[in-house]
C-alpha cells in the first residue's frame, strides 16, 4: 500500500482553510475508502451472516422495543390516549439512531491513533484520514438502521411522507459534528491516555442528556439550556419531526446546527494536524 506524504508541517492558517480540508480529503480519498472497508469488513470477519448483522442488529433492537414499551408498558410519547402504540418505540429508535452515529465515533477517538504506532513512527502516513475511515465506517452501519427505522414507519404506523426525503439533511450535521470531535478526541487520546475509559462513561451521559427515551417535553424549564446545549437534541427532534409527524424541517434550527458542526469539523481537523507532530514522540 503506496502512502501520501502529507507534506511539510504548514501554519495554523492553513488548517483552518476549509478549502485545503476538502482537498487534503480528495487527495487520500482512495486511502480513506480503503481503510473504510477495512472497518467495515473487519467488524463481522468470520461470521457466517457475515454483513448481514448490521441489518439484523437494528431489525431485533426494534422489535424489542416495540414489544416491551408498546406491549408490556403501554407507553405514550404524548399524552393522547388514542396515539398508536408503535409511535413510542419508533420515536425512541428516531433517536438511537442518531445518537449511535456520534456516540460510536467519540467512543472509538480516543484509541484511533494508539491502534497504528508503527504508522506513527515509521511511516509518512495521514493519520487524519483514520478518523474519517472511521466516521464513515459508522455512517455506514447507521444506514442500515435508517432502513430499518423507515421499514418500521412504513409497516407499523403510516406511509412514509414527503417529507422524509430531508434525512440526509438531518444526518449531515452528526457526520460533521463526529468528525471534529473525534479528531480532537484522537488527538488528546495520544497523550491522555485515560481519556479513552473516559468517553466510556461520557458516552452513556450524552444518551440519557439527549431526548433519547423521553420527549424533550418532559424536560423542566430550568433545564431546557441542557437541550439547547446539545446539537444532538436538535438534530433527534428534527428527525423525528420529518419522519413520524410529517413536518418539514426548522430550516433555521438546522441551518445554524450544520454551521455550528462544520466549524468543529475544521476545528477538530486544525488541531490534530497540528499536533501530530508529536505523537512520535509519545508513542
Amino acid at each position: 500500500m503506496t502512502y501520501l506524504s502529507p507534506g511539510r508541517p504548514r501554519s495554523l492558517a492553513t488548517y483552518l482553510n476549509p478549502l485545503f480540508l476538502g482537498s487534503d480529503m480528495a487527495r487520500h480519498s482512495t486511502l480513506i475508502g480503503q481503510f473504510m472497508k477495512r472497518e467495515i469488513l473487519g467488524r463481522y470477519r468470520g461470521s457466517v451472516l457475515g454483513l448481514m448483522w448490521p441489518f439484523i442488529n437494528p431489525l431485533f433492537m426494534l422489535a424489542v422495543y416495540s414489544y416491551v414499551f408498546a406491549v408490556i408498558f403501554h407507553s405514550h410519547w404524548t399524552n393522547n390516549p388514542r396515539e398508536p402504540a408503535p409511535v413510542f418505540p419508533l420515536m425512541m429508535f428516531c433517536g438511537i439512531v442518531v445518537v449511535t452515529i456520534f456516540t460510536e465515533c467519540v467512543a472509538r477517538a480516543p484509541m484511533l491513533v494508539l491502534a497504528y504506532p508503527n504508522m506513527v513512527k515509521k511511516v509518512v502516513f495521514p493519520l487524519q484520514i483514520l478518523v474519517v475511515a472511521a466516521v464513515g465506517a459508522s455512517l455506514t452501519f447507521a444506514v442500515f438502521s435508517m432502513l430499518v427505522l423507515l421499514l418500521g414507519i412504513a409497516v407499523l404506523l403510516k406511509p412514509l411522507a414527503i417529507t422524509a426525503i430531508c434525512l440526509p439533511l438531518i444526518i449531515m450535521p452528526v457526520v460533521f459534528l463526529g468528525l471534529g470531535v473525534s479528531w480532537f478526541l484522537a488527538s488528546l487520546g495520544v497523550y491522555f491516555r485515560d481519556l479513552g475509559p473516559f468517553m466510556v462513561i461520557m458516552v452513556q451521559v450524552l444518551f440519557f442528556a439527549t431526548p433519547v427515551c423521553y420527549p424533550p417535553s418532559m424536560v423542566p424549564k430550568s433545564m431546557h439550556w441542557v437541550l439547547l446545549a446539545n446539537p444532538l437534541s436538535i438534530i433527534v427532534t428534527q428527525m423525528r419531526n420529518i419522519l413520524i409527524i410529517d413536518r418539514w424541517p426548522n430550516w433555521p434550527e438546522l441551518g445554524a446546527v450544520l454551521v455550528i458542526s462544520l466549524i468543529v469539523a475544521q476545528l477538530g481537523y486544525a488541531w490534530f494536524m497540528k499536533t501530530k507532530q508529536g505523537f512520535a514522540d509519545v508513542l
